[in-house]
């Protein structure tokens, strides 16, 4: 088994529910239902980590509740709490779509019929747990949230700057992007939505923002907005702007606050070429061929 931290390490199975115990007390504050539900969850646990760093803890097939860490973050699920939007990511860890589940029940079917296993985004999950009083240290008090961890938050400062934030509402047109991203060899991080996208940008570093031109205009700008906002702080990402359209037809594409505008439909030469004048370190082949 393996477990997250500074390092990786190997770990016997009787150590999981100490070293479980310790992160969540240390990264995210219980109240009694959240340490009465991992209680029961604990002795089941298995973990699984992916290529992206996401380390996730989970009960067996069909669990009666369900509990999840992820990225430092705990969401502690039962019959009657739900969250605002979950994520299914595949065993993987690569391929990933935005899911809305009504119900726990409706959640442990898609889990057990398609082999796929929850991702709640640690943005979402903080929104979600400030609202419910039931996941405060003192009932009727919002929780002291720690400071959100995001994928890639354990790399060094260079290597985060080398990785590619996707904004893309299109669950298609974003593994098309995802898969040519690594392909080019960079780590990535997707959201769908600009509201998603802002408050990522306040907690990372990205050496460039590939951003989907059909959000709407308003959201579109919000996140250029805050791309200028952070260069006063840390260098800023090259934004570019990804658009369907040819370029014939890209008239009414909004391009203020961009550096780059790519016309669809979306290739792999042209993304390398975006993406190499943001100063990224691309893979290439002998031939300098991908």
């Amino acid at each position: 088994m393996k477990a997250w931290g500074d390092g990786v390490e190997d770990l016997a199975p009787g150590d999981m529910e100490a070293l479980v115990r310790q992160q969540l007390h240390r990264l995210y504050p219980l109240n009694r239902l959240g340490a009465e539900a991992l209680a029961r969850l604990l002795p089941a646990m298995h973990i699984e980590r992916y290529r992206s760093g996401t380390v996730l803890y989970r009960a067996g097939a069909r669990p009666p509740d369900v509990c999840y860490v992820l990225q430092g973050a705990v969401c502690l699920y039962d019959s009657s709490h739900s969250l605002p939007q979950l994520r299914l990511t595949a065993r993987d860890g690569e391929e990933a779509m935005p899911l809305p589940l009504a119900t726990p029940a409706e959640e442990r079917a898609v889990v057990d019929e398609d082999a796929l296993i929850l991702h709640i985004e640690r943005v979402l999950l903080d929104r979600a747990m400030a609202r419910d009083p039931r996941n405060s240290p003192v009932t009727g008090v919002a929780p002291a949230v720690a400071a959100p961890a995001v994928p890639g938050a354990g790399l060094p400062p260079p290597l985060r700057a080398h990785r590619v934030l996707i904004v893309e509402h299109d669950v298609d047109a974003a593994r098309a992007c995802r898969r040519m991203v690594r392909e080019l060899g960079l780590r990535h991080d997707w959201v769908c939505s600009a509201e998603e996208a802002v408050e990522v940008l306040r907690l990372e570093q990205y050496g460039a923002v590939l951003l989907d031109t059909d959000l709407p205009a308003g959201d579109y700008f919000d996140v250029v907005k805050e791309v200028r906002v952070r260069e006063r702080e840390v260098a800023r990402p090259r934004v570019i702007a990804m658009t369907q359209v040819t370029r014939s037809g890209a008239n009414d594409i909004p391009e203020t606050g961009i550096d780059e505008l790519v016309f669809g439909p979306l290739a792999l030469e042209g993304l390398q070429l975006a993406l190499g004048r943001a100063g990224l370190p691309l893979r290439v082949d002998d031939q300098g061929i991908f």
